[in-house]
């Protein structure tokens, strides 16, 4: 059926088009554009019958074609050349009669001598827009204009070092630093500087000289889902943009043919033959723009399975809201087929002739009906995105719920602090205290997981330790944790099931008013004790509480730990020390650096000790990402 379309299509809509007073040969034009959108002097043309070339000055090379076919020929057969410079389209605009070919430079681009160019001097440029460059452009070609007297060299800098081959999108334009983190941008406006850096944010910007020096911070990964998402949207927002412009431009050149049909009587042989040879560009127009159509699909499909690992890996709850990304998914497959379907009965249609030139308005609206549907699952995608995400920040503030504030914990030994470094919005550890009458018992906790997984566990091993705790006082460390171990099999039905090996690591201290010893039990967690510049470590049990268990009824170890006092204490979890990063760049920060750092801060305050974790970390991961929550509870006797 498809075939029969290609065959009929032309021979019915040579009775369509427009200019119907067209000559039988003709001069269209040639303009040779670069990357900017700029005309492009010096360029060699090579034609089927000789060559031309663009000299300085010029804009437009004049080419003589009989009919719509040798213009079909030209398409396909021109080429273009200037050395530093490659063809990238070519592409012909039947309204105006040009042929428009864009060349990109194969060299990356190099740092220019400026004007002296100061930032509150720069104006809008944007208004500089060629009317005939408006009116020829593409869809698929078209970017913002730019004045190339309006460009200035941009350095982009991290903990104030330049960040070298870093992808930068600025108004819908792809550029990348250079070996010494600088790029040349095109300043579309003074006041507006805002641009996307793969994986970092802008945090300021300052003119120094005649260069910005733009600082960033590193994001986090749910930041950088973020970003990725505003990108895949713009990208989708120029899609339709694209799809819009294409469409309203067949729409019209449909509609006046039909009104030409049906009011003009006096349309001769050769005028008939003449459009059915600009049928055969406008056919081939419409199967490029039905293949570049297929593109954009493919973008958009994309991005909906983008979403749809967001909802897995952020959502505990993903299961509804997966089902309807699905159903949305099938229902634009169905909706795409049932598309084409129409297409390919319409061209077996096509031999009705005044039948199908209404046929072709209903395919009008198809184009500006599919436009909508694609807006509205754009919609529909931000809906769910956004549902998805206030979950999540609702999900942070009960988290922070359950943590005890400094001051509780200061209140019990006033010289404490908390480093506590979630990956995501939502963390898999957490800390707890409980007063036992005469005791004071805390604990850091890694819970199996991050995100939105690992919180759920904070949850319930929060509900238990408060629940053990509470309704058996006066347990020692090791107790405490035996019960939390069973407690939470039995909440999780592991010894029923066994199909969850989740569960939780801990480091647990009780204190004693007026005893010179702690109490200390652990599941896979240690303690250290820092005293004359040495840590001591109290090793854990080699047993997690929940998941998979040595033995039945496992007894957790209770350790006496002689205390004195000046000593410091220190209960964390393994996300600290199995960081990637540092110099080498792929290394991990290992347990015997944490210790050396731990040494390092002991002598610092207590809130700079916090800073300097903080710092460090940051320095060490470099431009890696977080890969797990971290937690450092450090305690001086």
């Amino acid at each position: 059926m498809r075939i029969i379309f290609k065959l009929l299509l032309p021979s019915f809509l040579a009775l369509v088009f427009l200019n119907v007073n067209a000559q039988t040969a003709r001069n269209i034009n040639i303009i040779v554009l670069d990357d900017n959108n700029s005309y492009l002097p010096g360029v060699e043309l090579t034609f089927p019958n000789g060559t031309k070339s663009i000299s300085q000055g010029n804009k437009k090379v004049p080419y003589k074609v009989q009919n719509g076919s040798q213009v079909i020929n030209l398409v396909d057969s021109v080429q273009a050349k200037k050395e530093g410079y490659k063809t990238a389209r070519i592409e012909f605009y039947v309204a105006d009669d040009e042929l428009v070919i864009l060349m990109k430079s194969n060299k990356p681009q190099e740092l220019k001598d400026e004007h002296d160019i100061k930032l509150d001097a720069l104006q809008d440029v944007s208004s500089h827009t060629s009317k005939t460059h408006r009116n020829i452009y593409h869809s698929q070609l078209e970017k913002k204009p730019i004045n190339k007297a309006r460009t200035i060299v941009t350095t982009i800098l991290y903990n104030n070092s330049p960040i070298v081959n870093a992808k930068v999108v600025y108004h819908e334009l792809d550029f990348e630093t250079n070996d010494s983190g600088k790029v040349k941008l095109p300043l579309i406006a003074a006041e507006d500087l805002k641009l996307y850096i793969e994986g970092y944010k802008v945090v300021s910007n300052k003119l120094v000289g005649d260069e910005i020096v733009i600082k960033t911070e590193l994001l986090n990964s749910k930041q950088v889902y973020v970003q990725k998402l505003s990108l895949a949207a713009i990208e989708i927002e120029k899609e339709e943009e694209q799809f819009e412009h294409t469409n309203e431009r067949l729409t019209s050149q449909i509609e006046e043919i039909v009104t030409k049909l049906k009011t003009d009587k006096t349309l001769t042989s050769p005028e008939r033959k003449e459009l059915q040879d600009y049928l055969q560009v406008l056919t081939h127009s419409m199967e490029r723009n039905d293949a570049y159509y297929l593109k954009s699909k493919t973008k958009r499909d994309s991005l909906l399975e983008s979403l749809r690992v967001l909802l897995l890996e952020k959502d505990a709850q993903n299961s509804y809201n997966l089902q309807k990304l699905k159903a949305l998914e099938a229902k634009n497959k169905a909706e795409q087929e049932e598309f084409h379907r129409e297409i390919m009965i319409t061209g077996g249609i096509a031999v009705f002739l005044l039948l199908i030139a209404g046929g072709f308005i209903v395919l009008a609206g198809k184009l500006k009906k599919q436009k909508t549907e694609v807006e509205r699952q754009k919609e529909e995608i931000t809906t769910l995105y956004t549902d998805i995400s206030d979950n999540i920040s609702a999900a942070k503030v009960i988290q922070n719920t359950i943590l005890p504030t400094s001051e509780i914990i200061r209140k019990e030994i006033p010289e404490a602090f908390v480093f506590y470094h979630p990956r995501d919005v939502v963390s898999g550890d957490f800390y707890w205290c409980h007063r036992d009458g005469n005791r004071f018992i805390i604990a850091a906790v890694d819970c199996t997981g991050h995100g939105v997984a690992g919180a759920f566990m904070t949850f319930i091993g929060y509900k238990i330790l408060n629940q053990v705790t509470r309704d058996n006082q006066g347990l020692s460390a090791g107790q405490i944790l035996t019960l939390l171990n069973k407690e939470l099999i039995e909440s999780l039905n592991q010894y029923q099931t066994g199909k969850t090996n989740a569960g939780m690591d801990i480091a647990l201290c009780v204190f004693e008013d007026g005893k010179n010893t702690v109490e200390f039990a652990g599941a896979n967690n240690p303690l250290y004790l820092l005293r004359n510049g040495e840590i001591l470590q109290t090793k854990a049990d080699k047993q997690g509480i929940g998941g998979k268990q040595k033995e039945a009824n496992f007894q957790f170890a209770n350790h006496l730990v002689d205390i004195q006092k000046g000593d410091k204490i220190f209960l964390f979890s393994d996300g600290y020390a199995g960081q990637i990063g540092g110099p080498s760049g792929n290394e991990k920060f290992m347990f015997n650096r944490f210790r050396d750092l731990l040494v390092k801060i002991s002598s610092l305050s207590v809130e700079n000790r916090e800073a300097e974790l903080e710092s460090t970390f940051q320095a060490w991961r470099g431009d890696y990402e977080q890969l797990d929550d971290l937690l450092v509870i450090g305690l001086t006797v």
